[in-house]
């Protein structure tokens, strides 16, 4: 907490205000070796301290609240005299605060020296750089107690997203659904690619405003394309590792691919829970370690190396180097003697194998890889909370979501109780919840289609999964009129809302019309 000091003075090396009014306040102080937050409230007889590098609007009110607590050390800097101050400074007892559209201190900070840079002159570089080392302070406090990862990345977000307010001032995308991952990779090597003012999706030859929608959609596509690119990723498809490929290097392809997942977690697309535990191991800068032998992406290699592994002796081991399977240990850079091997380095020799495989040999793509997740900070996140972000970039074993968890995601917009419609509404819903169940686990078969949960949320929602950034708004439910009978259920995955007709209180014909309206669903955009 800020001390309260008996007095509040103007210091001689700033320009003092033109007209400076106080209430139950001794003297009046403009001092420009104490640091204080923006939002400051002080008591009759606190000291107001202005800080030279933030510029206090003109009348500022200033409350006889209590002294509010500081997030970061005061620095003592040197002043030039050609800072000056605003030209009416009021001190009042009544409470007021400053600037109480931010609750944060630190963007209050930037939005001041931002909006004001005009009225401020700052001569010595000491007063810039005690603002960068409070900012910074604040950051590092700031950034430590989340109780999830949903918690973490808006904190973050908020911090390196500055989303225009206009669409059409965002940065835009345009691709086809065909040539997705050829267009986007073109979209993201155009010189000012602009990747902090929030994205405005358009997929050609469809007409729809993305309002969240297309660029949920966009995401789940462009991930499931990068993920199965061959020349980027090999290895199945819970455990990617990536590939050794100079051409796509020399594109910078793997730095695309990292700054796609950068943009992902940040803007509400799916997580890249396909890669591998030996590349989350690296961009943790953490060592490999044995079991990672599974990550390994040709499958003689791994069973030779397990044969390694289960080597109880070493006799054992000798007589496995020196056989024919072993003649790849020259390539992989294992040259060791045959008669020096022993036992006891069995765990180091098989180390040296992994190393090679799933670092040195792809190593250019992995550091390629690594900086473009430090787009939008995304790397820095990850090894400042491996806990809770790991589990992002890895498969999880967890079991699919239940039915009676989907449905708690949505809220219905009922009709009143007793009204004409409710009782339709409720057979609607009735449908809709056996539906649901019967989608659950493997999923409902129809024809050769299995339409399962992650088939409706793509149909509500344009993603197959819960966003690690979280929905913005809740997924809804409501209700239409269709006086023919004939009307399939639709949805806006902008909104994202579900809507189902009151006319669809059949069970079986609810089955049918929802099958026939997910699996043909592929447009955006409300009924």
């Amino acid at each position: 907490m800020l001390a309260q000091p008996s007095s509040l003075c103007v210091s001689p090396s700033v320009h003092a205000p033109t007209n400076v009014s106080a209430s139950n306040v001794n003297d009046v102080v403009v001092s420009p070796s104490v640091n204080l937050p923006v939002d400051v409230s002080a008591s009759p007889s606190a000291t107001l301290s202005v800080m030279p590098s933030v510029y206090a609007p003109t009348a500022v009110s200033v409350s006889s609240l209590s002294s509010a607590p500081v997030s970061y050390p005061p620095q003592s800097v040197q002043v030039s005299p050609s800072i000056s101050a605003p030209t009416n400074v009021s001190v009042l007892t009544t409470p007021s605060t400053l600037h109480p559209q931010f609750n944060d201190p630190q963007q209050e900070y930037i939005e001041i020296l931002s909006d004001n840079s005009d009225e401020l002159t700052i001569e010595d570089s000491n007063v810039q750089l005690a603002i960068e080392e409070s900012v910074s302070y604040r950051l590092q406090n700031d950034l430590t107690h989340f109780d999830s990862v949903e918690e973490l990345l808006k904190h973050h977000a908020l911090m390196k997203c500055f989303v225009a307010v206009i669409p059409e001032d965002r940065q835009n995308i345009v691709v086809r659904r065909k040539h997705i991952w050829n267009d986007v990779k073109r979209s993201l090597k155009r010189p000012g690619f602009n990747d902090n003012i929030g994205l405005l999706i358009n997929f050609i030859g469809e007409d729809a405003h993305d309002a969240g929608g297309p660029r949920r959609e966009f995401f789940r596509l462009v991930m499931s394309s990068m993920s199965r690119d061959g020349n980027l990723f090999t290895g199945p498809p819970s455990n990617k590792t990536l590939t050794h490929n100079v051409i796509a290097l020399q594109r910078n392809e793997f730095h695309i691919c990292g700054h796609l997942i950068a943009l992902s977690l940040l803007y509400g697309g799916p997580a890249p829970n396909f890669l591998s535990k030996s590349v989350v191991a690296y961009l943790l800068d953490e060592p490999l370690d044995t079991t990672m032998i599974e990550d390994i992406p040709d499958s003689d290699i791994q069973s030779s190396l397990h044969k390694l592994l289960d080597a109880s002796s070493s006799e054992e081991l000798r007589a496995l180097f020196n056989s024919s399977e072993f003649d790849f240990r020259f390539d992989a850079g294992v040259t060791i003697s045959v008669s020096a091997v022993k036992i006891e380095e069995k765990e180091e020799l098989i180390l040296a194998f992994v190393n090679n495989y799933l670092i040195y040999s792809c190593k250019g793509e992995l550091d390629q890889f690594k900086n473009g997740l430090k787009s939008l900070g995304i790397l820095e996140l990850l090894q400042q909370y491996p806990t809770l972000m790991k589990p992002l970039f890895v498969y999880s074993k967890e079991p699919c979501m239940k039915a009676t968890t989907f449905l708690k995601m949505f809220t219905i917009k009922w009709s009143p109780e007793g009204s004409n419609t409710r009782e339709s509404e409720e057979a609607v819903i009735y449908c809709w919840t056996n539906y649901v169940h019967q989608c659950a686990g493997s999923g409902r078969q129809v024809g050769e289609v299995a339409v399962n949960l992650s088939s409706i949320l793509i149909f509500v929602t344009g993603l197959d999964c819960i966003p690690a950034l979280g929905f913005a708004s809740p997924l809804e439910i409501e209700f239409i009129k269709d006086n023919d009978k004939g009307r399939l259920p639709s949805a806006s995955t902008c909104t994202p809302a579900l809507y189902l007709p009151l006319s669809l209180t059949d069970e079986d014909i609810f089955f049918e019309r929802m099958d026939t309206a997910i699996i043909g669903a592929q447009m955006f955009g409300v009924p």
